[in-house]
């Protein structure tokens, strides 16, 4: 169905609120435009809504604007401080290694305590899940939402392990993989944080753990 023609902001926020529906991360007023923010696989929905309203519009499809391709939310980078842990082994389990390009997944991230004394943790009460190239050293793929969680403290018995829910995500964060991560191979790795970090530093101490090899597949139509 073709769009309206263009109308004053209101309404044209109020017609993408209405058409977009699940694609949206966020919709709002901007400075004499409508800022509608879109999941990376939405990259068909991105261009009727810029050929319908142009400048009328400000629009980001997961992580890039639209059609610019400009990053403006740079997911994968790791602002926290990563440490060594001999102790601990992380690993990603899911129902299944194969995920849609332009969804989100939810795999478990299961810590186990390698060492020889029980451990304590101060992590997060869900583990995000990023997607790295077969051998890569920095993450491509990562989750686009607003994630509101929380911290807990886990104890880890030598010998055994506990298991985190996760959360992951195919929007890229280099353009020349798509805005959605491409179909292809590619390994999904959690990002632990297992205790605060230093006075004054840039947050808790953080490892990944063991890669875990993925499908990135083509949605279906």
């Amino acid at each position: 169905m073709p769009w309206p023609s263009p109308a004053d902001l209101g309404t044209i926020q109020g017609l993408i609120n209405s058409r977009a529906g699940e694609q949206l991360t966020m919709l709002g007023p901007g400075k004499g435009k409508v800022n509608v923010g879109l999941r990376a696989g939405a990259v068909d929905l991105a261009r009727q809504i810029v050929d319908a309203y142009g400048a009328a519009v400000d629009v980001t499809v997961g992580l890039f604007s639209y059609p610019g391709g400009v990053l403006v939310n740079n997911a994968c980078a790791i602002p926290w401080t990563l440490a060594d842990h001999p102790g601990l082994r992380a690993t990603v389990e899911m129902a299944s290694s194969r995920i849609v390009s332009g969804t989100t997944f939810d795999p478990t991230v299961r810590i186990a305590d390698v060492g020889t004394g029980t451990l304590t943790l101060q992590t997060s009460s869900s583990l995000q899940v990023y997607l790295f190239l077969p051998g890569g050293a920095k993450p491509v793929g990562a989750f686009e939402l607003t994630v509101a969680g929380g911290g807990r403290s886990v104890y880890v018995e030598p010998g055994k392990s506990i298991t985190l829910p996760g959360y992951g995500g195919t929007a890229s964060c280099d353009l020349s993989l798509g805005y959605a991560l491409r179909p292809g191979r590619y390994q999904a790795r959690a990002l632990v944080d297992f205790a605060p970090g230093p006075e004054g530093g840039n947050g808790p101490l953080v490892f990944w753990g063991d890669p875990f090899d993925v499908e990135v597949v083509p949605p279906t139509s």
